[in-house]
């Protein structure tokens, strides 16, 4: 598999010593963030605010699950509108003005394809 098309999920246990600047993180984004680090990852998937800024101080290039879903509507993997609704199911917050406007951008993109 081509490592640009790839996604890794993994275990820092046994592969890194534990990272005090880490501390204050949960568990998941401490190991997200260690995990990229070891791997010199292009790009790591993380929605929560301290998580985000401490990967991006380590100067990780950090995304966003909606980002990756609205990335995968534009190549017609998935429906945007009833992912985000699940993810809304699930208590993911998503804010409204950001929402209407990635709907309307799918929509915009939809009709694009659409035309002859």
């Amino acid at each position: 598999m081509d490592r640009k098309s790839s996604i890794l999920a993994g275990s820092t246990r046994n592969h890194c010593a534990p990272d005090p600047g880490l501390a204050e993180l949960d568990p998941g984004e401490r190991e997200a963030i260690a995990l990229a680090e070891a791997l010199r990852a292009d790009a790591l998937i993380l929605d929560e605010k301290s998580g985000r800024r401490e990967a991006e101080r380590r100067k990780l290039r950090v995304i966003g699950t909606v980002r990756v879903l609205d990335d995968a509507a534009e190549a017609d993997l998935v429906d945007l509108p009833a992912a985000l609704k699940r993810l809304q199911a699930f208590g993911f917050y998503l804010d409204t003005k950001l929402m209407q406007l990635l709907l309307e951008r799918h929509s915009a993109r939809r009709q694009r394809k659409n035309e002859p």
